[in-house]
């Protein structure tokens, strides 16, 4: 009896790892795909990312690279030893420019170790000493020092893959927003500028080529900045309490000159993982792309707004929270914390499709959406039930519903933990 090649390495798949036939699972009602593999007893940490086929991500203890096809450990690289102890918000790592750049640091807000690895060998390609700060895009590395009392920083930056050194000795730049089109744990865009701040002086323009300082932006510190093409968007909050009513004010770059100004307030996808005095630790992100990000309006509506001209290019009339986009598709829900999900046309704000509340809210530990061209993923829960249900983007179909808490996704796949008692299994599907 002869057996075809796909299904002889489909036999070695099931041999090798796990193998777990699609079930009903119980008051959901859909049944689920089988799982392509399992990892068993493998605890993971947030940030799953696909590069070149290969898995990568974090457990309790290392830095691993899985075998996308199969669920083969190709690499695994430990923890540096004395920086194992470590909350959930560290280590972090990124991927930029063909590089896997891993920040290690024993407690948020301490002294970090940056080091940086081939993602299809876990080969070592270079490492950087003690730093307090790191922001990583997608070019450049920005390395940030300061004295013993946070009083005096300065940035360094490095080329992702080799480590070469640009430039040094820049002030510190201030905080950095990018849109959620670049999820995590992929690098935003590095941006023509970036904005540093002034020995508390004001905010200075920067070259982001050489680091050299182009003009004074402003007599006062502002909260972040946003890249804009070859402008600037300088924001900060009216009250001080956040993201909402926030101040945006934009400027071309090269001459620094002002061109619009608006208030608006802005939910933001991804996390903020926090900051030291002076510089940023990870990327805020907001919803939207490149230059089109939706926001709220005064009355709790949703809009997108043009942040080329300030312009707003639609308006929604009924309350809405914009809670994930990749640009082509906007998901909302009437407020942040319950609600039927609705998806609308990001371009025009027309609805397309309605699902059910999925019952779970953005500071539940277990909630993550995923909106790709493709499909949506968005975390649900019944009671102590967790599942993730997988839609076709563009209708709202019901594609497939897996058990168990959303970890990651991405171009074709989804990774689900589920737990066996005090053990967790991480289950790979593709889509």
């Amino acid at each position: 009896m002869r057996t075809s090649p796909v299904l002889s390495l489909l036999l070695l798949v099931c041999l090798t790892v796990s193998c777990v036939p699609g079930t009903g699972f119980g008051p959901f009602g859909a049944g689920g795909t089988p799982s392509a593999w399992t990892l068993k007893g493998v605890e993971t940490r947030e940030r799953l990312a696909v590069v070149d086929g290969t898995l990568i991500f974090l457990t309790r203890q290392d830095l691993r690279g899985v075998d996308v096809l199969s669920g083969r450990e190709l690499w695994k690289v430990p923890f540096l030893p004395e920086l194992r102890r470590s909350t959930l918000d560290n280590p972090w790592f990124a991927i930029a420019r063909g590089a896997v750049v891993l920040v290690e640091s024993p407690e948020r807000y301490e002294p970090s170790v940056t080091r940086a690895f081939d993602p299809g060998t876990g080969r070592l390609l270079w490492s950087n000493g003690i730093a307090h700060g790191v922001t990583v895009t997608q070019d450049a590395v920005f390395i940030h020092t300061c004295d013993t009392n946070y009083g005096d920083c300065t940035t360094a930056r490095r080329e992702p893959r080799s480590g070469e050194v640009a430039w040094s000795g820049v002030p510190n730049p201030i905080g950095w927003m990018s849109a959620s089109d670049h999820p995590l744990p992929f690098a935003p865009p590095t941006g023509r500028y970036f904005a540093t701040d002034a020995t508390r002086k004001g905010t200075v323009l920067r070259d982001a080529e050489n680091g050299r300082r182009i003009t004074r932006a402003s007599a006062r510190d502002w909260f972040d900045w946003y890249p804009v093409g070859s402008d600037v968007i300088l924001f900060d909050s009216e009250e001080g309490d956040g993201f909402c009513p926030m101040k945006l004010s934009s400027f071309a770059g090269g001459q620094f000159r002002p061109k619009w100004k608006r208030t608006a307030c802005f939910p933001l996808a991804g996390e903020r993982i926090g900051y030291n005095p002076g510089f940023l630790h990870a990327t805020g992100k907001f919803i939207g792309t490149d230059t089109r990000i939706a926001t709220l309006t005064p009355r709790g509506g949703t809009q997108v707004l043009d942040l080329t001209n300030g312009d707003v290019l639609w308006r929604s009339a009924e309350s809405g929270t914009p809670l994930d986009s990749d640009g082509a598709f906007l998901l909302t829900r009437p407020t942040p914390h319950q609600g039927p999900l609705t998806m609308l046309d990001f371009a025009s704000g027309r609805a397309l499709w309605t699902v059910p509340d999925p019952g779970l809210a953005p500071n539940d530990s277990r909630w993550r959406t995923v909106v790709n061209g493709g499909f949506t993923a968005v975390s649900e829960a019944r009671g102590n039930d967790a599942s993730v249900a997988v839609y076709e983007t563009s209708t709202g179909r019901l594609l497939t519903r897996h058990p168990g808490v959303f970890k990651g996704a991405g171009d074709g796949w989804i990774a689900v933990v589920r737990f066996r008692g005090a053990r967790e299994d991480l289950d790979f599907f593709f889509v």
